[in-house]
């Protein structure tokens, strides 16, 4: 899994679900798999971000992706 399969995934995902609820559950699934890949921390510092932005970035634009279509 690397950030450019997450961002075609990502943009796919719109595609497979049949419901909000649905996306929701997919975007979800995403999230998760990025948390345990990139070990992406509970509570994300800012720190964190910095030396981890490429990931930061694509895991706050699936998160916000969440809240604008569910």
């Amino acid at each position: 899994m690397s950030i450019d399969s997450i961002i075609n995934e990502l943009q796919s995902l719109s595609k497979k679900a049949s419901s909000p609820e649905q996306l929701d559950d997919l975007y979800a699934d995403l999230m998760i798999r990025m948390e345990k890949k990139f070990k992406i921390p509970d509570v994300i510092t800012g720190e964190w971000e910095q030396e981890n932005k490429p990931v930061s970035t694509v895991y706050r634009l699936i998160a916000s992706s969440r809240l604008m279509e569910t």
